[in-house]
């Protein structure tokens, strides 16, 4: 008997533990992801000293092309690589989902000698560019250098996308070769765009 009393008591404990920290955690919790701001106690030595700009605490990114909106992804390609296709094809992911939002917007630099507007428009076929939404830009090398590594502290080899927000600060780094890297800044996107309203 005493045994069956037991039992009794130990299925109503592992029933209702689970549902009271729920209902604990539903009332008191708060389920918040914050987005990181990148070097706001500035970037110390990772500037070289070719970019003759001191760094500032927190750190501003000098934007190109200056402009208010909201967000901006940075996307740099150097020559036709091997996945330069699916690159294109995960950019046009985040396009999809944010080409209605005037608060976001694309720009791919394209470093001029290497690769042409022309080249990087033939996947046109392929890749619906909006050029409401996704803005490219050929530039020569030194430019696309100094912007790429002197503004948004990256290196040459670096071929991740750069998230930069209204008040110029980086508010992330994206591989887009990874799918998973994709969704994360959609989702890191659609978390600021929702703090601000």
């Amino acid at each position: 008997m005493q045994s069956k009393k037991l039992k009794s008591l130990l299925l109503l404990v592992l029933l209702v533990l689970p549902a009271s920290i729920f209902i604990f955690l539903k009332s008191f919790g708060r389920n918040e992801f914050v987005v990181p701001i990148y070097y706001e106690q500035g970037v110390g030595d990772t500037l070289t000293n070719d970019c003759g700009r001191s760094s500032e605490v927190p750190y501003r990114v000098f934007t190109k092309p200056a402009t208010q909106v909201r967000f901006k992804v940075y996307h740099f390609e150097k020559a036709e690589t091997a996945n330069l296709n699916f690159r294109l094809e995960e950019l046009e992911r985040v396009q999809d989902v944010f080409a209605e939002d005037d608060a976001v917007l694309l720009f791919s630099f394209l470093n001029s000698p290497s690769i042409t507007a022309r080249a990087f428009q033939q996947f046109d076929d392929r890749i619906n560019f909006d050029p409401s939404f996704w803005s490219i830009r050929p530039v020569d090398s030194l430019s696309y250098n100094v912007f790429k590594n002197c503004e948004l502290v990256m290196n040459d080899q670096d071929d991740r996308v750069v998230l930069v927000d209204k008040e110029e600060r980086i508010r992330g780094y994206f591989d887009i070769t990874d799918r998973e890297e994709t969704d994360r800044l959609i989702l890191e996107l659609k978390i600021l765009l929702s703090q601000e309203e």
